[in-house]
């Protein structure tokens, strides 16, 4: 029987002087990690990008679902070389399996109650469904909600809560209860960093792109209740489950209403609207970047600018867009020879618009040789 902590969690038989960290050490090793980790998952998913543009043209669901496995081998990688224990210990097993389906249950009830009664009614009500970029046809449809119920969830709780919460664990010890409730204090602290993934950001420069409130308050409840739910089954059962199905119903309920709604589908796209005079774009060559606001955040800006980096946002920039015919603005730039992958959003210097907090990102090819 393996030894257990205050906590009641099993203690890890950590490798070498992993083992003597404290409270502080340990907050920030999984500070890095979660730094670290989605960023060297996005590196290789955009190297991996180009042999996935054959299924998926639009680059609707390739890309950010092989970030996402990415990201699940790479989060076993770090609990390998931490800790030499079974991924058991980690949560990657069937503890209290009834326990957490029947808070799966509970949550996935008030889930989709929640989102129809506070999100998707008001969206029809005052016609604001958002519109995709890209075709609502089978495959992107299926794809895309294949990867929200499928991988998003697979891909984040054990690095958020598996990882995260077992190594905080053995330090950040104290409990918070509210009823028959416990939150560990390691829970709080991997949801705020769960927050803090959630905001969008540059290295270079260093400038956040995105940050939304009402994200923000969902991630905090979330996180909230995905930390619970593991410390009370010790599982991530529960956790997987809850954030696949949070992500994906509320884009099949959106997808159903655009379908239940075909005059608000034709209005327009609440997004800009992106156009290339070269699809894709090509290596070293000149490229006319056209963007039309329509009903999006900057569709009363005075002024737009393109902020744009290569490959997972190396060497971002932001360079000032002209006016054009019919409300559009145009930018000519040379692309980088290096580039396999444009990444790019738009601002008026204090609004964003970044496709759903999501950016564009566009795979480049090279010039056919004459």
């Amino acid at each position: 029987m393996s030894e257990l902590s205050q906590t009641g969690f099993p203690l890890l038989q950590e490798r070498f002087f992993l083992r003597h960290l404290g409270k502080g050490s340990r907050l920030l090793a999984v500070f890095l990690a979660v730094l670290g980790v989605p960023q060297l998952a996005g590196r290789l998913a955009s190297c991996l990008s180009p042999f996935f543009s054959s299924i998926d043209p639009e680059n609707t669901f390739a890309w950010i679902s092989t970030h996402h496995v990415n990201q699940f081998l790479l989060t076993l990688g770090v609990m390998w070389l931490w800790s030499s224990a079974s991924l058991k210990s980690w949560g990657f097993n069937l503890n209290a399996a009834k326990v957490s389906l029947q808070w799966f249950g509970w949550f996935a009830f008030y889930c989709t109650l929640g989102t129809l009664l506070f999100q998707i009614a008001p969206m029809v009500l005052f016609h604001h469904l958002p519109q995709p970029d890209f075709p609502l046809n089978v495959r992107n449809v299926t794809g895309y909600l294949g990867f929200q119920y499928l991988l998003s969830g697979t891909g984040e709780e054990p690095l958020f809560r598996g990882l995260v919460m077992v190594i905080l664990l053995k330090s950040w010890t104290g409990e918070l209860k509210l009823g028959k409730i416990v939150m560990p204090v390691a829970g709080l602290w991997a949801t705020l960093l769960f927050m803090l993934a959630h905001v969008n950001y540059t290295l270079s420069p260093l400038k956040i792109t995105h940050f939304s409130w009402q994200q923000q308050l969902f991630c905090l409840a979330f996180g909230l209740f995905d930390a619970a739910a593991f410390y009370r089954t010790r599982s991530l059962l529960c956790p997987v489950l809850a954030h696949g199905f949070s992500n994906g119903i509320i884009w099949t309920l959106i997808y159903l209403a655009i379908a239940l709604n075909p005059i608000q589908s034709a209005n327009g796209s609440t997004f800009g609207e992106v156009k290339f005079d070269s699809n894709p774009p090509l290596q070293g060559e000149m490229l006319v970047v056209t963007y039309r606001a329509s009903q999006g955040p900057l569709a009363d800006a005075k002024q737009v600018s393109l902020h744009w980096g290569i490959n997972m946002w190396q060497d971002a920039r932001t360079t000032p867009m002209a006016a054009a015919d019919s409300g559009a603005w145009q930018l000519t730039l040379k692309v980088p020879s290096n580039a396999e992958q444009l990444d790019f959003a738009f601002t008026d210097g204090s609004r964003w618009d970044n496709n759903r907090t999501r950016d564009w990102h566009v795979l480049t090819r090279k010039p056919t040789t004459q």
